[in-house]
């Protein structure tokens, strides 16, 4: 779903009192989890203090580029958070000094998927289920989206359980837009599951031009709108600069999409030929409606 652009024009939250801690999220941007007025959960990423970064940019372009393509993807919106309550709060972030406190202002908030489907998901799971992916177009399309946005990280998805398979949807878009500090210029590839996933699809040529297509058609539009309302906090750089890179990038994209697919072939073909054949065990979470995660080990042979 698309992010909440009104949400962008508080300057108060009337209604900070009703917003309660959760637990915290692993993973190294540190998120939040909490509930608000109505028991629903979100998972707060906030501005850290004292650290020039675009995380929070790149998320709101993520989620509405993401949504703009029909690519599967949580509703978000930027929930303001006051200097007081964040001060009363100091508890909840990590070492719990004011130190750590996040800026004051607005910060960005996703929906608890779980939560949201109603039902137990996934996340984190072995590659020798990859076959059970049902949508693998959607995967091809986050992946010619992540080859255009250079995105600097693995790409993380959660995953529903349905009788016909695994069902992907996608999250974390921090390190999109050449990462952090939008430096980079090429992207991540790797063998992860929602990237290998793709190398199943029988007509994937025929696909790929369809995606390269669909991004060359809605992203000028959708990007110029979604830079022009970024919250000055929430960026640290040149937007004009980004603007002509990220321009730059889908006009080279079907060169690049093609050399990014022959890296996924050979980083695939590399860790299965790496992995021999001990029994081995891999932890997966099981994500609960309520907001708890369960752990498991799955045994597995290699």
């Amino acid at each position: 779903m698309s992010f909440d652009f009104a949400s962008l024009s508080q300057t108060t939250s009337q209604s900070e009192a009703h917003i309660r801690f959760r637990q915290r999220l692993s993973g190294s941007t540190r998120s939040l989890l909490v509930s608000d007025a109505v028991d629903d959960l979100w998972v707060l990423k906030f501005a850290k203090r004292d650290q020039s970064t675009n995380r929070l940019a790149n998320e709101l372009i993520g989620a509405h580029l993401c949504d703009v393509l029909h690519l599967p993807t949580p509703e978000a919106k930027a929930l303001h958070l006051s200097i007081d309550f964040l001060e009363q709060h100091e508890q909840w972030f990590e070492r719990g000094t004011k130190s750590t406190i996040p800026r004051p202002g607005l910060q960005f908030a996703s929906r608890y998927l779980p939560q949201a489907n109603d039902k137990v998901m996934v996340q984190g799971l072995p590659n020798t289920l990859t076959s059970c992916i049902t949508n693998v177009s959607d995967c091809l399309g986050i992946f010619v989206f992540d080859v255009w946005a250079m995105h600097n990280d693995s790409r993380q998805a959660v995953f529903d359980i349905a009788a016909s398979g695994l069902n992907a949807t996608f999250i974390d878009n921090g390190e999109i837009l050449g990462g952090e500090h939008w430096s980079v210029t090429v992207p991540r590839i790797d063998a992860h599951i929602v990237r290998r996933a793709i190398l199943n699809l029988a007509n994937l040529t025929e696909q790929i031009n369809s995606w390269i297509t669909r991004l060359e058609a809605a992203l000028p539009s959708a990007l110029t709108f979604a830079l022009e309302q970024l919250p000055p906090t929430w960026y640290h750089a040149n937007i004009e600069a980004l603007r002509g890179k990220l321009f730059r990038s889908l006009d080279e994209l079907p060169r690049a999409v093609v050399s990014a697919i022959y890296t996924l072939h050979r980083r695939v073909q590399a860790v299965n030929a790496t992995s021999d054949n001990t029994s081995g065990s891999r932890s997966i979470g099981m994500l609960q409606p309520d907001g708890n995660t369960h752990f498991y080990n799955l045994t597995r042979s290699m």
